[in-house]
């Protein structure tokens, strides 16, 4: 009885902690569609190809330095993609790029409003990714000022009123 007991709460405790950490989700999807990954497999995602064309806008922000994704969406529909990131290695690895004409690189990242932020930087320097939130993966003395824009503002500068698939 108590081993049964102590193996239900065991049971929900566990699910309670993957629930907590986004180990497991209770959402179900409820569509089943056609999904291509694009890129490489650090730096890619899926997308619903049917989805894009060459009239698409494609948001793509966190570039660090891979856009296997982003020449990857470019090569299969022709579209328009935006890539984002402030973070200074980036830019620079950016910088030294040959990049298509359907490729536009901008210095700063999504924020709930436009401003300047601080972004910790990375414990190991071999990588790339700073952010605002602090974690273990970051140094807390090593910070540097970035550039950020709210989602609206990003928009409103392109003229854009809709995008066909954002990256995160």
């Amino acid at each position: 009885m108590i081993s049964e007991t102590l193996r239900k709460i065991k049971k929900s405790l566990t699910l309670k902690y993957r629930l907590a950490t986004g180990s497991r989700t209770n959402i179900k999807p409820t569509i089943d569609c056609t999904s291509i990954w694009y890129g490489n497999s650090y730096g890619g995602f899926y997308v619903h190809p049917e989805k894009l064309n060459d009239q698409s806008i494609v948001y793509s922000f966190g570039i660090g330095e891979d856009i296997s994704f982003d020449l990857a969406v470019i090569k299969n529909h022709n579209c328009r993609v935006y890539g984002f990131d402030p973070t200074p290695k980036s830019i620079n690895w950016i910088n030294s790029q040959q990049l298509p004409a359907n490729f536009s690189f901008n210095d700063y990242g999504i924020n709930v409003e436009s401003g300047t932020v601080e972004f910790s930087l990375p414990v190991n320097q071999a990588h790339v990714s700073g952010s605002i939130v602090t974690h273990s993966e970051l140094d807390p003395q090593h910070k540097v000022a970035v550039k950020m824009k709210s989602f609206e503002d990003i928009t409103t500068g392109y003229g854009h009123k809709y995008i066909d698939l954002l990256k995160m």
